[in-house]
C-alpha cells in the first residue's frame, strides 16, 4: 500500500525505525498519536498547507516515537521526531523555520516569505504567540518548540554522525 509519492524506495528505512520501536506500520504510529488526542498529519497541514504527504507521515512516526519514548520536554521530543523525520540521513541540503508571532505577520503580508516557510523541511512553532494564535484560529498546537532547543539536539547527533550544518540567520 503506498500511503505517499515515493514510498516504495522509502519504506526500506523506515521499517527498522518501526521495528525498533516496537510499532508495527505507519497506520499503527498514526494510531498511537489518535489514542493521545491529537493527529500530526492535521497539525503538519495546518501549518504547512502544501506540505507533502511523505511530511504528514513523518510527523506522525516521530511523534508516536515520542509518545513512546514518553518524552516531556520539546528537545526530547524534538531528538524522537527527528527520528521520525530521518531528513539527516536522506542526504542533500534541508532547511528548518521557526516562526514567532513576528513572521507570521510577515508571511501574511508577503507572498514569497510565505512561500519559503511553506517550503520547509520542518516548520516549528518557536513563539508562545504563535501557540496562542493557533488557538484562537481553533486549530491548537500542542505546544512550542524552541528553535534553539531542537538545533541542540540536531547539533548533536549530526556531530556524532560526523555531518556538516549551515546556519543562515538574521544578526549574530
Amino acid at each position: 500500500m503506498s500511503l505517499f509519492e515515493s514510498y516504495e524506495r522509502r519504506i526500506d528505512q523506515i521499517t527498522p525505525v518501526l521495528e525498533k520501536y516496537d510499532i508495527k506500520d505507519l497506520e499503527e504510529a498514526k494510531q498511537i498519536c489518535l489514542d493521545k488526542g491529537f493527529d500530526p498529519a492535521e497539525i503538519v497541514k495546518g501549518v504547512q498547507p502544501i506540505c507533502f504527504e511523505n511530511a504528514c507521515w513523518a510527523y506522525t512516526l516521530g511523534a508516536a516515537i515520542a509518545i513512546k519514548q514518553g518524552c516531556t520536554k520539546a528537545s526530547d521530543a524534538a531528538k524522537a521526531i527527528g527520528e521520525g523525520l530521518r531528513m539527516i540521513e536522506e542526504g542533500g541540503a534541508h532547511y528548518v523555520v521557526t516562526p514567532n508571532p513576528e513572521i507570521v505577520e510577515v508571511c501574511r503580508e508577503n507572498d514569497e516569505a510565505k512561500a519559503v516557510i511553506n517550503g520547509a523541511d520542518m516548520v516549528l512553532p518557536d513563539g508562545i504567540g504563535v501557540i496562542y494564535g493557533a488557538k484562537i484560529l481553533k486549530t491548537p498546537l500542542k505546544g512550542r518548540v524552541p528553535g534553539i532547543e531542537y538545533a541542540q539536539e540536531l547539533m548533536k547527533v549530526m556531530a556524532e554522525r560526523g555531518l556538516t550544518l549551515f546556519l543562515l540567520g538574521a544578526k549574530p
